[in-house]
């Protein structure tokens, strides 16, 4: 991840707020929790953590059962957590993993699962991607969600709400 996405969000103050410790640095912005304005289709979609719902209308826009439980996992993080967000994949050694909050155990996907679900939805922003062109243009399924990996291994998350919304309004006509 580049120091211009760190900044942007402020991930180091992330970090520090989701282990319950205060921020021993001051990033030049600060992260808080945000509301996000979803419209009520979208918000029912986004519900609760302990039940993940299956919404069928959205296999035609994600094109599997799999992206369609991904994302309405993405989007309940961002409604519930923040817009971004980071989680691993997987199990790990990572000293901010806690046990039982990876993709791969939330969803009981396997790794492979969990990556061919990512993929039909998402777009991995990398050197030479723009993640604002993505977002401000971006009209296909695959910038649902985009998604960046920081030089600590660290995946973060954030949920295109404004594509997002236009999935699931059009899903459910």
């Amino acid at each position: 991840m580049t120091k211009d996405i760190e900044h942007d969000f402020g991930l180091e103050a992330m970090y520090d707020y989701n282990m319950g410790k205060r921020a021993t640095h001051s990033p030049k912005k600060q992260w808080k929790p945000k509301n996000l304005s979803l419209d009520p289709a979208a918000s029912m979609f986004a519900g609760d953590k302990r039940i993940i719902p299956y919404h069928k209308q959205l296999n035609s826009a994600t094109g599997s059962v799999l992206a369609t439980l991904f994302l309405r996992q993405v989007a309940y993080w961002a409604k519930h957590w923040n817009n971004p967000f980071y989680k691993f994949n997987g199990p790990c050694e990572h000293v901010l993993y806690r046990e039982g909050d990876s993709w791969q155990e939330e969803l009981g996907f396997s790794k492979r699962e969990f990556a061919t679900a990512r993929d039909a939805v998402s777009t991995k922003i990398t050197h030479g991607v723009s993640k604002k062109e993505v977002l401000e243009c971006g009209t296909d399924v695959k910038s649902l969600v985009l998604y960046w990996t920081d030089s600590n291994n660290v995946t973060t998350y954030l949920l295109n709400v404004s594509l997002f919304n236009r999935v699931v309004n059009k899903a459910y006509r």
